[in-house]
């Protein structure tokens, strides 16, 4: 009995609505639900990492379009070679199967096809037995309804048992070859498709499982050539050693940046990082030496990040000495641990005082004890060095300079928001700081120090760094004008390197770095600048315990330079072309021993770097000529040919002066005044002296005043030939110091104006308040 027309047709469609429904129905992803391995590249390709799933199992998901067409072309070849075609079972499959296994019961024979070998692991299914295969083909049926050939055969692909506790060709191929599985070879490709049809026996890194694989893959490679007359060329290379991995044998390199990673980015399968494996390895291996030799002086740990600038790029992470030491707590990132930074961000505080026109290079300025309220810091070698060029104050990391310059920025707190800014995290409010921003005290990252000193490199700019390949660096702040990171970049090259094994480095290429050490010898610090690179070196102990060795210099700047040196045949030299024609900047002579613009008097000029219409314009009144009386030596009220000559003096503020005196330095003062001399006559010569406490703008509270009993310091500065500073508050003479010594005022609240009068009728005030 035939069947009508009609009915053929309503059969018909009633199959393509049912297909409909299924195809339409919410297509969960095939791997959905099963967990996956991540793995790590370094920027050539080279794994780092490779992690276990939750299960403990090594299956790392890899897109069909990331795996090697031989692969996919040699697994369909070996498996299921009508997989294009039929719609989950292979009926001639089957039957053989059945046939051969049921009937002549020559041997047990299978017949499932990928998408019956997927549903079996999909839905964990017994299929020796005869429900068990009924059951796994109707999954099959199921499956090949509700998803493409493409889908099934990535999710096949992708969960297929290799052997151990690997599933998956992506993990397959990255453990028993070390390579990606979109780079494997035909002969990798063949010898891996086999191993799924029975696993446990066709194991590669055993004897006799590789004994066994080979019974399958020999006969398959003739097939196949049989099949691809295109690659019979290749019959020779199939009798050669292959070379194939264990489990124990995958890599665990740059660990605590691969950590960072995994912790840092959102879960992927493959992340592909910009790390440098070359670059670092040599910094793993340069730290390993420097610690093994140190040792004797408790140095047991160091960490280092170098950074290309031009990319922003991390191309080296060492995050500590060793990372399986216990006893260092080796597993912390010492690149990514809050650090006291001690003097390391000193330059960043000289570039906004270039930026706000406050000094450039050859500024003088004062190094001598100063109080900040209760505070009184101290250079790491508790001395003071007296007048000294912004320069030479910065490179040798003198504190009152620092902390002076700070305190003269405005805003006050503008150094705290350039850190805010830049992405320093846990900063707190200014006051909570005071004066010891400057020094160091607050903590950041190495990562934080590296995208601020590549801003030097990069006009400025703080810029993100880049992990990833496939990460786009942003800019986050600008710290500073291009003209003054330039300019900080300059003076910071001047500073030599250290003594590195009895040696001094002396390496082609200009380093501008800065030293830093925390409070009580905690952290020593070395960052610097070379080439396109931007390096951070740490020193010192995860647990916070000082050594007096852990100095920047002592410790952290010859490791610095070592890692500089190991780096070094791989740097461009970059050529030296002068200030950038862009940059608004240029060398201004300035007077060598004042840093002021040189007048006639002046012995000696020298270029400085100068940025027109910003940096301070000062011309010297230091040198000045004067009448001298020929017979008493004295100075004469005026001149007269007859009675005096004229000669030079150094007119140098009383501060200055007594700090060229401690230090030992001898200047050509004034002499005194001869007696006859009138008021009039003097007063009008000279500058006016310069009230350096109390400091304008600034309130004092007068139960936390610098004095004893509520009392204010009122300090001033006169010139060479002034012996007496008269002390005026509101008006009203309140008394008399030495000049340049402090006369002590009792405190009252309010706002008052104060001023200074030296001995010669000069004077000058400023405004301040107290609470």
């Amino acid at each position: 009995m035939f069947l009508g027309k009609k009915t053929v047709i309503a059969v018909l469609l009633l199959c393509a609505a049912v297909l409909i429904f299924v195809r339409i129905q919410p297509r969960p992803v095939l791997t959905g639900g099963t967990p996956f391995s991540r793995a790590v590249y370094a920027e050539n390709g080279e794994l780092l990492r490779l992690t276990l799933a939750d299960d403990e199992v090594f299956r790392l998901y890899t897109p069909l379009s990331e795996i090697s067409p031989a692969l996919i072309k040699a697994t369909i070849f070996y498996e299921d070679r009508l997989f294009r075609y039929h719609q989950g079972i292979n009926p001639f499959a089957v039957a053989r199967s059945f046939w051969t296994t049921y009937v002549k019961k020559q041997r047990v024979v299978g017949g499932s096809t990928i998408t019956m070998q997927l549903a079996r692991v999909l839905y964990d299914i017994d299929s020796a037995t005869v429900p068990g295969k009924l059951n796994q083909m109707l999954h099959a049926v199921w499956i090949e309804a509700r998803y493409s050939k493409d889908e099934i055969l990535e999710a096949y692909l992708n969960l297929a048992p290799y052997g151990h506790n690997i599933e998956g060709i992506g993990a397959a191929g990255l453990i028993y070859y070390h390579s990606r599985v979109k780079n494997l070879s035909t002969l990798q490709s063949l010898t891996l498709c086999v191993i799924p049809q029975n696993p446990n026996k066709r194991v590669p890194t055993n004897e006799n499982g590789w004994r066994e694989l080979k019974k399958a893959r020999d006969p398959l490679m003739y097939a196949w050539v049989a099949a691809h007359p295109e690659d019979t060329d290749k019959l020779s290379h199939f009798s050669l050693p292959v070379q194939i991995y264990r489990i124990s044998d995958l890599p665990w390199l740059a660990p605590h940046f691969a950590d960072g990673v995994l912790q840092s980015y959102p879960r992927v399968s493959e992340y592909f990082t910009t790390l440098d494996l070359e670059t670092q390895k040599a910094a793993e291996r340069v730290i390993k030496e420097f610690v093994e030799r140190n040792a004797a002086f408790g140095i047991k740990n160091a960490a280092a990040l170098l950074v290309n600038n031009r990319t922003m790029a991390v191309e080296a992470a060492v995050g500590s000495a060793d990372f399986f030491d216990g006893a260092i707590l080796g597993q912390v990132d010492g690149t990514r641990s809050m650090r006291s930074p001690g003097s390391l961000l000193k330059p960043f505080i000289y570039a906004v005082a270039i930026d706000q026109g406050l000094i450039h290079p050859h500024t003088l300025l004062k190094d001598a004890p100063r109080r900040y309220g209760l505070y009184s810091p101290e250079n790491s070698d508790r001395g003071f060095m007296g007048p000294l060029f912004a320069q030479d104050a910065l490179i040798q990391s003198r504190n009152i300079p620092a902390v002076d310059l700070m305190l003269e920025l405005q805003p006050p707190d503008s150094l705290l928001e350039l850190l805010r800014n830049s992405g320093v995290k846990n900063l707190r409010n200014a006051e909570f700081y005071g004066a010891a921003l400057a020094l160091g005290g607050f903590e950041l990252t190495m990562e934080d120090a590296a995208g601020l000193y590549a801003s030097l490199a990069n006009s400025g700019e703080v810029k993100s760094l880049r992990k990833l390949q496939s990460d786009v660096s942003t800019v986050i702040a600008r710290a500073n004008s291009p003209e003054a990171a330039y300019i900080v970049t300059d003076m910071l090259r001047h500073n030599r390197p250290p003594l590195v094994r009895g040696f001094r480095p002396n390496l082609p290429f200009p380093v501008a770095y800065k030293t830093g050490t925390s409070f009580r010898f905690r952290d020593g610090w070395t960052a610097g600048t070379f080439g396109a690179y931007t390096l951070v070196v740490w020193v010192g102990n995860f647990n916070g315990e000082g050594n007096p060795n852990f100095s920047g210099r002592g410790a952290a700047a010859p490791l610095f330079f070592q890692i500089v040196q190991a780096r070094m045949p791989f740097i461009t030299v970059p050529e030296e072309k002068g200030i950038p024609p862009e940059l608004n900047v240029k060398y201004v002579d300035i007077c060598s021993v004042t840093g002021e613009l040189p007048v006639d008097y002046c012995p000696e000029a020298e270029p400085t770097l100068f940025i027109p219409g910003v940096s301070p314009i000062t011309v010297s009144d230091i040198y000045l000529r004067i009448p001298v009386d020929i017979k008493t030596g004295l100075r004469a009220c005026g001149y007269d040919p007859a009675t005096t000559r004229m000669e030079v003096y150094e007119f140098w503020p009383a501060d200055i002066l007594e700090l060229y005196e401690k230090a030992g330095i001898r200047r050509k003062t004034p002499p005194r005044y001869m007696p006859d001399c009138t008021l009039d006559q003097i007063s009008y010569r000279g500058a006016p002296p310069v009230i350096t406490y109390p400091q304008p703008r600034v309130v004092y509270d007068v139960n936390h005043s610098p004095g004893e009993g509520g009392e204010i310091p009122f300090i001033a500065s006169g010139g060479a030939d002034v012996d007496s500073i008269y002390w005026f508050v509101d008006n009203k003479f309140v008394g008399e110091a030495a000049n340049g010594k402090p006369f002590f005022w009792k405190a009252v609240t309010g706002g008052h104006h104060l001023q200074a009068v030296d001995n010669l009728g000069r004077s000058s005030s400023i405004a301040f308040d107290v609470m």
